[in-house]
């Protein structure tokens, strides 16, 4: 197992294997131990990381006489994917990572172009820091979005339970002044919050949606600077 840093936010681990395999699923199922041993090793350091595997895979193209006549070497990449420090059935996420990457040496192979796996000679492991998105205390709405008086926006310049104000605000909403924190103070114990952090990340929502019977959805304002508006979608 090798590493290199890059800047403290990418490490790269190259993971050689001693023995030559043309089989991508027996490879993978070899090296699920020492990537599982990685991801744990990270995970002491770091409360979550984006993991990518990237595999090269060594082609050879034979004629009719058996003999090898052309070679090259392929890259294939996973998505990459959140592990967070607890996260279970790690192995089950990894055989959805390998049936990726192995779904596209297949369409590789049974492009046309009469390639045959030689060998799989190594992975490397990219694994970097995962920030998770939090929420947090009061931001302005872009004017253009306040102008409109569609979107209540609790202004909560003193804690950072914007979550729970912006959903107290969806549940009892307010006549007049409905940006005030007090409109919404006498309902705050009517929520069940046992186990959720504030500033609350993606992780803490479902936890909140089982406790409280409720479905959250969060989007995400992004500006687009050729039309000079803002898009909004679900993140």
């Amino acid at each position: 197992l090798e590493a290199e840093q890059f800047g403290g936010y990418l490490r790269v681990f190259r993971l050689n294997m001693d023995e030559q395999y043309n089989d991508p699923i027996r490879f993978f199922e070899d090296l699920k131990p020492r990537i599982v041993e990685t991801i744990e090793h990270c995970l002491r350091n770091m409360t979550g990381i984006k993991l990518q595997i990237r595999v090269t895979v060594r082609f050879i193209k034979v004629n009719n006489e058996g003999e090898v006549y052309h070679s090259a070497d392929g890259y294939f990449n996973s998505r990459q994917t959140t592990f967070l420090r607890g996260t279970p059935n790690v192995e089950h996420v990894l055989d959805r990572m390998f049936q990726e990457i192995c779904s596209r040496v297949d369409e590789f192979c049974e492009g046309g172009s009469n390639w045959i796996i030689d060998n799989i000679s190594d992975a490397q492991l990219r694994v970097s820091v995962y920030q998770p998105i939090t929420g947090t205390c009061y931001i302005p709405l872009p004017n253009h979005i306040a102008a409109k008086k569609a979107i209540v926006n609790v202004q909560n310049t003193n804690d950072r339970l914007c979550f729970l104000w912006a959903v107290l605000a969806a549940l009892f909403p307010a006549r007049k002044h409905a940006q005030r924190v007090s409109k919404y103070m006498p309902y705050r114990n009517r929520l069940n919050l046992d186990g959720i952090n504030f500033p609350v990340t993606f992780t803490d929502i479902p936890i909140f949606e089982r406790q409280n019977n409720l479905s959250i959805n969060v989007y995400e304002l992004a500006d687009d600077d050729d039309q000079g508006t803002s898009l909004v979608f679900p993140m």
